[in-house]
């Protein structure tokens, strides 16, 4: 009863799932439903597995028709290697997971085989929260500061979006997913500052060491997993100067 508890509490299940699960009962298609939903939720195991051998917090998962989304306490500044595994262990997962269900239903095995690389090759679509979007943020990162990889991951996802609504448009099932995607697409982009404020602060208050060392001009211009130098107009400042001095009056409010 406990296990059934704590897998209540780790997944959450939008509504139009429910939506999905009466459709494919009045069509005769509830086996096909099952096994859409049990490739995504194992899916999603594979990212919250990870994450929590990892020592990280999972808030939740939330599952949609077209796929899941785990929700991660993590630090922005988190490591590279850390950040990958749990990105890339949700599509191993999937594919542990198909194997399963070809040994469950072995009937279905074709279906099996056609909905799990779909969902697979639409999780890896560089659209940002998808893993292809946070795959290809994480290349960003690594080239570019934070606030102008962030700005490309979101242009790139609008872009990758509409190109899938206007040459998908007869299928009413990709119309939903891309008006959907366009939400969280908007969500996502509408935290652009808070996500920034984080990196600041976590760099300020954990006062990590990276390998990788940059001069920059400007607050706009820091990166992830690197310290800085600023350079203003009479003198250089380090990184933890330059936060201290930002964010004095705001601790000593505290």
């Amino acid at each position: 009863m406990e296990k059934l508890l704590i897998i209540k509490t780790i997944y959450k299940i939008h509504a139009s799932v429910y939506l999905l699960a009466f459709f494919s009962i009045i069509t005769a298609s509830f086996i096909e439903f099952i096994i859409i939903m049990s490739l995504i939720m194992i899916h999603e195991l594979g990212h919250y597995t990870s994450a929590k051998l990892l020592k990280e917090e999972v808030k939740n998962i939330m599952i949609y028709p077209f796929g899941g989304i785990t929700k991660i306490n993590m630090e922005i500044n988190e490591s590279f290697k850390k950040e990958f595994i749990i990105l890339i262990m949700g599509p191993i997962f999937q594919i542990i997971g198909c194997l399963l269900l070809i040994g469950i239903f072995p009937p279905k095995k074709e279906m099996i085989i056609i909905y799990h690389n779909g969902i697979l090759l639409f999780n890896l679509l560089p659209i940002y929260p998808l893993d292809g979007g946070k795959l290809l943020k994480l290349g960003l990162d690594y080239l570019c500061p934070y606030k102008k990889s962030f700005k490309r991951i979101i242009m790139i996802s609008y872009s990758v979006v509409i190109i899938l609504f206007i040459t998908k448009t007869t299928n009413i099932n990709i119309i939903y997913t891309t008006i959907f995607l366009l939400f969280l697409i908007r969500k996502e982009q509408k935290k652009e500052q808070i996500y920034y404020e984080k990196l600041l602060l976590e760099k300020y208050l954990t006062k990590q060491k990276y390998q990788r060392k940059t001069i920059i001009h400007s607050e706009k211009e820091f990166y992830k997993r690197r310290n800085h130098l600023i350079k203003t107009k009479h003198k250089y400042l380090s990184e933890n100067e330059y936060l201290w001095k930002k964010y004095r009056n705001f601790m000593k409010s505290y």
